[in-house]
């Protein structure tokens, strides 16, 4: 890996969300963080698209072909979840760092799998989870620790968006299950979950989820009942059916007052008194963040644990639909 110069990039699937997502965020980082030099992607066409929004790089037939160039020093995965696991193995065992977008695999077994083969070859494996990383999210949860609602009680989260096909219309893997790995919980959950424990600091250790409007083994809408390890009880509800696009809430109770986060920003509302704005801290970019990681600067948890922890609490979350009961995560 080069000292001093940009990390060397690999784009490994080049639809909507490298393009609208990904490769945006490594722009933002900045040329003297990165320099994308290889693109593939199912299609040869994608991957052309890919390369000439970013501007320079190679197009090269096959994500095995990235792996094997010297001057790739870290791949992003932007493939369906299906290839995910199979693709970071590979990658890690090849001595390149590893971002990928989530879900982080199609079950929890090959997240697990995908975490130790980061840690066994030495390299960063981090999954693209953005809740964390936004100003709201970081201010609820300094607000939640700092005690402005006093002794957490409950807490609720919901997501959701008119389903992938009203920003992803030519992906039609979403709604095959044995490439998604799901509906609704895979594609939302596993975001609505890490805000919750980004805002808390715990995970969740039991739950019970509904599914709704499945078709071929994918649910459209999702209802979960959760407890995290203190104790304290949640609820999370995810849906491709909202008439709007990208509704995220998340609130919790306290016993001195209630704290409700939106993408627009984080209120608190205290016995008594009139709900206060509080300022959102600065959003980090994810992206800029893997870079970091990759130089050894970032005291972010180790080969993916974020994304670990999505995929521990939704596989828990389909056990318990399928067996109409709770279950641990």
């Amino acid at each position: 890996m080069p000292g001093t110069g940009p990390i060397r990039l690999g784009l490994i699937g080049c639809g909507t969300v490298a393009t609208r997502e990904h490769l945006p965020g490594f722009r933002a980082a900045g040329p003297e963080a990165v320099e994308v030099v290889a693109f593939t992607s199912r299609t040869h066409g994608s991957a052309e698209r890919a390369q000439l929004l970013w501007g320079s790089g190679t197009v090269v037939d096959c994500w095995q072909d990235v792996l094997a160039r010297e001057d790739v020093d870290a791949v992003d995965i932007a493939t369906p979840p299906d290839l995910h696991r199979e693709i970071a193995v590979a990658a890690a065992r090849a001595g390149k760092h590893v971002l990928v977008e989530k879900p982080m695999a199609l079950t929890f077994t090959e997240a697990r799998e995908m975490g130790e083969a980061a840690r066994s070859h030495h390299v960063v494996l981090e999954t693209a989870e953005w809740p964390r990383y936004h100003g709201a999210m970081r201010a609820a949860g300094r607000a939640l620790r700092s005690g402005r609602i006093g002794e957490l009680t409950g807490i609720e989260g919901y997501l959701a968006h008119g389903g992938p096909q009203h920003w992803a219309p030519d992906a039609a893997w979403f709604f095959d299950q044995s490439r998604s790995g799901g509906g609704a919980l895979m594609d939302l959950g596993v975001h609505a979950i890490d805000g919750v424990r980004a805002v808390t600091g715990e995970d969740a250790t039991e739950v019970a989820a509904l599914l709704y409007g499945v078709v071929e083994k994918v649910e459209r809408e999702a209802d979960v009942l959760f407890r995290l390890a203190s104790g304290v009880p949640g609820h999370l509800r995810v849906s491709w059916r909202a008439p709007y696009e990208n509704a995220v809430n998340l609130v919790a109770w306290g016993t001195t007052g209630q704290l409700t986060v939106t993408t627009a920003g984080t209120r608190i509302r205290c016995a008594g008194g009139a709900a206060v704005t509080i300022p959102s801290e600065p959003s980090h970019n994810l992206y800029a963040d893997f870079l970091a990681a990759c130089r050894g600067k970032t005291d972010r948890p180790p080969a993916g644990e974020d994304g670990q922890a999505a995929m521990a609490f939704v596989s828990a979350c389909y056990r318990s639909a399928g067996k109409h009961a709770w279950v641990q995560v």
